[in-house]
């Protein structure tokens, strides 16, 4: 899929979906930081795999300050 159609799907504005695309692409390490609330949806498996999927395209899991974290008590 393209951006402008990952766009009408999410509803994230296109330009949003290609700065995030382009960063995690040349930054690194990349990290996405989450919130743990993700974790008690009943869809938390396929929002991890999302989270984890771009990273691991890039090489960003297992490297030092790369990876998905979540954080708790917010």
């Amino acid at each position: 899929l393209g951006a402008s159609a990952v766009a009408e799907i999410t509803r994230a504005p296109k330009a949003l979906i290609e700065q995030l695309a382009q960063d995690i692409a040349t930054i690194a390490p990349a990290a996405i930081h989450q919130g743990e609330g993700i974790n008690h949806w009943f869809h938390a498996t396929e929002m991890n795999r999302a989270a984890y999927l771009p990273l691991m395209l890039t090489g960003n899991i297992g490297q030092h300050g790369a990876g998905v974290r979540a954080r708790g008590g917010v």
